[in-house]
């Protein structure tokens, strides 16, 4: 899907910028001492730089996407500023006695730890990150710390003449396009694929289809057969807009009719079935509708505002000494 593709990409480039966690090479290093920074008296110590830039390498390398010097360097910068940030936020957090239980980090801890299959790959997972139990509880105290420091400090007001004026002043933003939502059974082809390869796939997917015509359930054959992620949820894409899939999906899909099935498709992924499922016509969202996202994001542009501009001043104001070698 072509959708997929973007989505994936963006995450990515943002992920690069953005993460907290990478591994640099041996050459790259602070002074001899280890330090690659000092904050306001904190050491940030060459340790503690690579552990956060292992998952930006990770993000890198899985990519596939070649970096010049510059930009590398440019990404180290990043993220050796994302540790300073967060560094004198929470010297903050101490200055203004901002208090995290250990029942608040322990439900954190735990939260993340729930995500994996098991403990031993939860653990194998700190260990690839260089971290460790004792360490990573630390960081959650910083991080739900920071969060605290900047929801008391930040509590912006939005008016409902606020609110109006941005719906009025941006009718763009609320019409929404018709939208259709539709599951899919996909036999993936590879572009390389010979002629019999795509033949024995084309096979498998007729026989799928036979199968949905003799009324086995789609979600059910969606789980078991199909080769794409969506069919974890039994095909279902969720709604979306023309222009978000691959041309060849999207004719098929705008032209049925809720429910209907339809027949085999074939696009670059290689051969599809598609359900319909909804339909949503075109509209413009209502004022009343349109309301508490409206105030919500304000709320988040004042928030963004303020926060900027208090961490600025943190920032002129701190004494802060650079040893990396980029």
């Amino acid at each position: 899907m072509k959708r997929e593709s973007k989505i994936f990409f963006l995450t990515i480039f943002s992920l690069i910028m953005l993460c907290a966690a990478f591994q640099t090479q041996a050459t790259e290093s602070g002074d001899e001492s280890g330090k690659v920074a000092v904050v306001n008296g904190t050491v940030i110590s060459q340790e503690q730089f690579d552990r956060e830039m292992i998952a930006v390498q990770e993000i890198i390398e899985a990519s596939g996407k070649s970096f010049s010097a510059a930009e590398l360097t440019t990404i180290k910068k990043t993220v050796l500023e994302k540790i300073i940030r967060y560094e004198l936020l929470y010297q903050e957090c101490l200055k203004y006695n901002v208090e995290i239980g250990d029942d608040e980090i322990n439900k954190k801890y735990e939260s993340t730890r729930s995500q994996f299959p098991s403990d031993a790959e939860f653990q194998q997972r700190l260990k690839e990150l260089n971290n460790s139990e004792e360490l990573y509880k630390s960081q959650i105290k910083r991080d739900l710390a920071i969060q605290r420091l900047i929801n008391q400090k930040f509590k912006p007001a939005v008016t409902d003449e606020e609110i109006r004026k941005y719906y009025d002043d941006n009718p763009d933003k609320f019409k929404q396009k018709s939208q259709v939502r539709a599951s899919h059974i996909l036999i993936s082809v590879d572009s390389s694929a010979t002629k019999a390869q795509k033949d024995t796939a084309r096979k498998e997917i007729e026989a799928l289809l036979s199968r949905i015509k003799s009324g086995e359930d789609f979600a059910a054959i969606a789980k078991e057969k199909s080769q794409c992620p969506s069919s974890a949820n039994g095909g279902d894409l969720g709604f979306f807009s023309k222009g978000d899939m691959v041309e060849p999906f999207e004719e098929a899909v705008f032209s049925m009719k809720p429910g209907e099935i339809s027949n085999i498709v074939e696009t670059q992924f290689g051969y599809h079935i598609i359900k319909l499922t909804d339909k949503k016509d075109e509209k413009t969202i209502g004022f009343e509708e349109a309301k508490e996202e409206i105030s919500r994001s304000l709320k988040r542009e004042k928030i963004a505002e303020s926060y900027n501009k208090f961490y600025a001043d943190l920032r002129d104001k701190a004494k802060v000494d650079i040893f990396l070698k980029y």
